[in-house]
């Protein structure tokens, strides 16, 4: 895992450089906290990601709904949002996990993952969870 850590350090360093011109919206903070990324964006909102190394490669997840949000929006209805939004994605997926709460993740071969690799995975699912959180709930629970 320090392997990955400095990789972190590098991204949140290389993300700096490009905020620097990007637009208000677009932009949001990495912090590093264990084996967890929290991201916040501008506005307020959050994700947290929690990045496990599983054999040869990365998984990246983060948590969308709790179970008692799943229960009180209908397992069917969520089952078939899930369903929708993952036959439109190529990189993100989401997923019921053991518990019952919807997880988004990413997973990635670790010999290929450089600092770029990484900060489009730590972006795209941050922003596609907090996404599909507020479709689903209109909330920011994460």
């Amino acid at each position: 895992m320090q392997k990955f850590n400095e990789l972190v350090e590098v991204v949140i360093a290389e993300l700096q450089k490009r905020w620097e011109h990007a637009l208000p919206q677009e932009k949001f903070t990495i912090s590093l906290e264990s084996d967890r990324l929290n991201v916040s964006f501008t506005g307020g909102r959050k994700q947290q990601i929690v990045v496990k190394r599983r054999r040869a490669s990365y998984t990246l997840t983060s948590n969308v709904l709790q179970r008692a949000k799943v229960e009180e929006l209908g397992r069917s209805n969520i089952l078939r949002a899930i369903w929708t939004r993952n036959r439109s994605s190529r990189l993100v997926g989401f997923r019921l996990d053991k518990s019952g709460k919807v997880v988004g993740y990413i997973e990635h071969q670790a010999e290929s993952l450089d600092p770029s690799d990484l900060a489009y995975c730590i972006e795209v699912l941050a922003r596609e969870c907090d996404r599909l959180e507020f479709v689903l709930s209109g909330e920011d629970i994460h």
